[in-house]
């Protein structure tokens, strides 16, 4: 016999943020984390909303075929993996319909506008675990262990393996698990970073740290490095003061030891891959399989001529830019973080490529200084944060762009930005969706706009 049907709901779809939505009977909506399409569940109210309730599920009634056992035993605890529950194509195809939807929402055209201009199925990941290129875990303030965030909480779950993350990441977090020095380190860590160095196999810890290092901090750092060969080098970050190594460099000297090293594919005239470099900190993509085959796409769907001038309005260290730069005129990065800007620089040095200039710059900024020094661009570059760029959509007609290419991490501000650039004239024709982040309900998408 089922408990009263007050608390009984049949989930209708999975929207963005990877909760399942249903409908009572009275029409208020309910909001449940993972759940799927056509599953009967009993639910009970975590907090009630003016126009939906969040829910946690208790009982399911009618299990989806598409639900599997999630392999991860911290699965329900950790605030991660809201789609390991999910069987992968599955996942996909959750993936697109949220994107659909939230296009037409947006006002971006109807369901046929939106299936006319999608280049294909979403894109999907080579690797469905141990894609990740780094990780971040929080410090418990009472325990000083290395965890994620628990779902709807700030608690901390004890994490000693992660299978969304690389082979080495696991290595370290598994080596420097029960030592004494990562210990008394942690002791004074609000976070740590854990960042794979592809090209030299190795890992950097990046402590985020409450205060200054002293000595004896820099000795545990030493002595932990010593004793984990799968460690390339160990920094402290703290507010206000930049970053230092264990040797008391700070700054530059700091991470001269600690550059992040990778390949990027499809990139200068006469080679298949760009050497790239990171400062620890800096901003990549995590999944660097799927970040070349975001390159591929911009690359096929800009195709720049020699003459081109392509302005790259969120550049980082260059992961777009430079592959555009081997085929373009010129290129134009900016960024609003210095180190990233640094690390374009070294990239493009490293790459032989005289035509790029970086400058440190918001893009607001850097749009209202170009527009004044009368700068056209025929194609500009948009890969703005989860917040969007909607303050710099209102320029960038002005500075001539005939062409934008916008990729997002958020479909949510993703369609706001879309809608907005509709009422500037220009118009989406091509747009393609790419799983960056598999068993969780995030993704990536790439969409190309020209000027009506």
């Amino acid at each position: 016999m089922k408990p009263d049907p007050k608390n009984i709901v049949i989930i209708e779809k999975v929207i963005a943020g990877g909760m399942g939505l249903g409908h009572l009977d009275s029409g208020m909506v309910v909001l449940a984390p993972k759940v799927l399409p056509e599953e009967e569940i009993r639910f009970r109210i975590i907090k009630r909303h003016k126009d939906y309730l969040e829910a946690e599920c208790l009982e399911i009634f009618t299990p989806s075929p598409f639900r599997v056992i999630p392999q991860c035993p911290l699965f329900g605890k950790c605030g991660g993996c809201d789609l390991q529950h999910v069987v992968y194509d599955y996942q996909l195809v959750l993936k697109d319909a949220i994107v659909r939807d939230l296009l037409v929402r947006g006002g971006v055209g109807n369901y046929q506008d939106i299936q006319r201009i999608i280049n294909g199925p979403i894109l999907p990941s080579p690797k469905t675990f141990g894609y990740r290129q780094r990780i971040r875990l929080q410090v418990d303030p009472k325990t000083s262990r290395p965890g994620y965030y628990q779902i709807r909480s700030h608690k901390v779950v004890p994490v000693d393996r992660c299978p969304l993350a690389g082979i080495e990441i696991n290595q370290a977090l598994s080596e420097v698990g029960d030592s004494e020095h990562f210990q008394e380190l942690l002791n004074q860590t609000q976070s740590v970073e854990f960042i794979l160095s592809p090209v030299d196999e190795k890992v950097i810890l990046l402590l985020h740290y409450q205060r200054k290092p002293r000595p004896q901090d820099r000795n545990h750092a030493e002595q932990l490095m010593r004793n984990t060969p799968v460690l390339k080098n160990i920094l402290f970050s703290v507010a206000d003061f930049g970053l230092m190594d264990s040797q008391g460099r700070m700054g530059e000297a700091a991470v001269f030891d600690s550059l992040v090293h990778f390949k990027v594919s499809g990139a200068a005239a006469g080679s298949q891959t760009l050497e790239m470099t990171l400062e620890p900190g800096g901003f990549c993509q995590v999944n660097l399989e799927q970040n070349d085959n975001l390159v591929k796409i911009l690359l096929e769907w800009t195709d720049p001529g020699p003459d081109a001038r392509i302005l790259d309005l969120f550049c980082g260290m260059g992961n777009f830019s430079l592959p555009l730069a081997g085929k373009a005129a010129e290129v134009i990065g900016m960024d609003l973080q210095r180190s990233s800007v640094r690390s374009a620089k070294r990239n493009a040095l490293i790459a032989g490529l005289e035509n790029c200039r970086f400058d440190k710059m918001t893009a607001v900024e850097a749009v209202k200084k170009l527009y004044e020094n009368n700068e056209r661009f025929e194609t500009i570059l948009l890969d703005p944060p989860r917040e969007g760029c909607n303050e710099v959509i209102p320029f960038l007609e002005k500075i001539g762009a005939g062409m934008l290419i916008y990729i997002s991490c958020d479909p949510s501000t993703l369609a706001r930005d879309l809608g907005l650039l509709r009422d500037f004239g220009y118009i989406v024709d091509r747009l393609q969706v790419v799983d960056m982040f598999p068993k969780t309900h995030h993704m990536e998408t790439i969409v190309r706009l020209v000027k009506n």
